[in-house]
């Protein structure tokens, strides 16, 4: 007869033995999808103002002199030939720079000097809103001015006038010299008669009259014809 099995009897468990040691990390998850951008937070209040640097001397202010009104820009006196001829008024219009009391007037003779003349005469007009002109200061006669080509010649007013800042005025040459009237620097539009007849729409900036025995005392707008000179004439205090 085979042999049978043994049977032992089930025994009591033992006590639980140690905990083992702890395995090694797993492998990091993957990232989560970010979150929604927040809100933009309120802006921050603004920064002082810095100081205003200083105001650079303007094209105006350097084109004319220190103590001076002109009635031209001195850099843009381009020519020393603009002529008077005999009993011929002569204006340049201009806007006043500056506020002074003219006490006289600077012109500067060009190419050709007076010969023998009997009345040379500067005058100051000031310019209503229709272009007629009224004479406020004026040079007394002086038949020694303008005999030397190329110089400068200083005249004073018989009486002193203010002008002010941003008012129109013209000033006003007349020379009766039967011979020869000088010429003075300044400037001759380039182009003829379209060039005179611009210079002439108002407001003026050029004017003529012809047949003047001496500067006249009013003279309108009317009375007055184109002309593409104009002189270079400073009034000093």
């Amino acid at each position: 007869m085979p042999n049978s099995p043994t049977y032992y009897p089930i025994g009591i468990p033992g006590p639980t033995g140690a905990t083992g040691a702890t395995g090694a990390a797993g492998a990091t998850g993957a990232t989560g999808a970010a979150g929604a951008t927040g809100a933009t937070g309120a802006a921050g209040a603004a920064g002082a103002t810095g100081a205003t640097g200083a105001t650079g001397a303007s094209a105006t202010a350097i084109e004319q002199t220190a103590t001076g009104q002109a009635t031209l820009p001195r850099s843009r006196v381009s020519s020393a030939a603009v002529a008077t001829g005999a009993q011929n008024f002569r204006a340049t219009y201009f806007t006043a720079d500056k506020s002074i009391t003219a006490a006289s007037v600077r012109m500067i003779v060009g190419g050709t000097a007076s010969i023998a003349p009997t009345l040379q005469r500067i005058g100051l007009y000031s310019v209503d809103a229709s272009d007629n002109l009224t004479l406020i200061a004026s040079t007394p006669n002086d038949t020694g001015l303008f005999l030397v080509a190329s110089t400068a010649n200083t005249k004073a007013f018989s009486v002193s006038v203010a002008i002010t800042a941003g008012t129109r005025y013209a000033l006003a040459v007349l020379i009766d010299a039967p011979a020869t009237a000088a010429s003075f620097t300044g400037i001759i539009a380039a182009g003829g008669a379209p060039s005179a007849a611009e210079l002439f729409l108002a407001p003026k900036i050029a004017g003529f009259a012809a047949a003047q025995a001496d500067l006249p005392a009013t003279l309108t707008a009317a009375a007055q014809s184109a002309t593409a000179q104009m002189f270079y004439a400073v009034l000093e205090p």
